[in-house]
């Protein structure tokens, strides 16, 4: 018997044929929703959509991108915030 969140009906079904020419009823994974920026609210490049439980087979490399605030801002307000904080610092 199915567990009660595969019965879910937010779940999709999808019919599946098999090799033998059977078919059978699967059962559609969640898509995730885009990471999105922290300060301009836009979707991150080079960040995956994926689960929470198919990120953790992702190289940590592949998951963001190797730069300060990356995965967290986008480049451009990345970039924003360490001119300001570099201004901060000469005063």
């Amino acid at each position: 018997m199915a567990g009660k969140s595969i019965n879910s009906k937010t779940k999709g079904k999808q019919r599946i044929r098999l090799p033998g020419g059977r078919s059978k009823v699967a059962v559609k994974q969640k898509r995730s929703s885009r990471v999105v920026c922290g300060v301009t609210g836009k979707p991150l490049q080079a960040v995956p959509q994926a689960r929470s439980a198919k990120m953790q087979t992702i190289s940590k490399s592949k998951r963001r991108p190797e730069r300060p605030y990356g995965g967290v801002l986008s480049s451009m307000a990345a970039r924003k915030l360490i001119i300001a904080k570099a201004r901060e610092e000469e005063q």
